[in-house]
């Protein structure tokens, strides 16, 4: 918990077995090994809707489960938005099953919303790092497993394991897309526009066959632009967030920005 608010990637992904998997069905793609779970953290953490997001301990299928609550859409408190199934694996996490499931809450016994006020009292007792304060999460960090609060009637099912790239109920997964939602500081536009020009052109000849970048500007409001990029695959879309010119650019980028929301979408129909 104490990581997690404080958006602290390198503490969250020690708590992950090296082969661990992130998954949200049923969408059927998901994310694999520490690296590739914590380049999502990463991206996650850029926006502050991502940084805002706040967790609750739970239980489900009798392990230990968070139900996580997003900021609301005028501004006061937090509202349910997933709950994450941990499979835990001698004291580390083995899997992230996600479940975008506001109705489910209820059937955990869990508050509808947060107010902010309890969010920002909760931020200022965390406790030191490797000391939750959650009886679930002992000292040093590494979940038990064994604790069975909540609903444990709430029958969750877990993604397979494995990185798939063929669903057998839809067939080949079409080709990835990535996408983002820029929120530019006042009067940084122009500066944006130059910081995001060097990142495309850089990702164009480094990654020769990704598909053009495209930066559209939003005509109703002058801080906001939202850029598509594809990609041949998801090991070349995989390889250039890991790239460390990409953390470089990014950073410059994030200079300029007041939020960011990063999309990742798979083809359906294509010319």
């Amino acid at each position: 918990m104490q990581a997690w608010q404080a958006s602290d990637v390198p503490a969250l992904v020690a708590l992950l077995r090296e082969y661990a998997y992130m998954a949200m069905p049923p969408s059927p793609s998901w994310y694999q090994d520490r690296d590739h779970i914590g380049i999502y953290l990463r991206q996650l953490f850029i926006s502050s809707w991502g940084r805002d997001l706040r967790l609750v301990p739970t239980a489900a299928n009798r392990q230990p489960a968070l139900a996580v609550y997003a900021p609301a859409g005028d501004g006061n408190g937090y509202q349910p938005f997933a709950i994450k199934l941990l499979t835990v694996d001698n004291g580390l996490v083995a899997a992230v099953t996600g479940f975008v499931h506001p109705g489910l809450f209820g059937r955990f016994g869990l508050p509808p919303d947060l107010p902010a006020a309890a969010l920002r009292s909760q931020k200022r007792n965390a406790a030191p790092r490797g000391q939750t304060g959650d009886p679930a999460v002992p000292a040093g960090g590494a979940w038990t497993g064994n604790d069975t609060r909540g609903v444990l009637g709430v029958e969750l099912a877990a993604a397979p394991r494995g990185v798939c790239r063929e669903d057998p109920g839809r067939g080949i997964m079409g080709r990835p897309y990535t996408s983002g939602i820029w929120t530019v500081k006042p009067g940084r536009e122009e500066d944006f526009v130059a910081r995001w020009r060097e990142l495309a052109e850089w990702a164009s000849v480094e990654f020769p066959g990704a598909g053009r970048p495209t930066l559209l500007h939003d005509m109703d409001q002058s801080h906001r632009f939202v850029s598509f990029g594809a990609w041949q695959d998801l090991e070349q879309m995989e390889a250039f967030r890991r790239h460390a010119e990409f953390a470089r650019q990014v950073a410059r980028i994030q200079e300029v920005l007041d939020d960011f929301t990063p999309v990742t979408y798979e083809a359906v129909i294509e010319p």
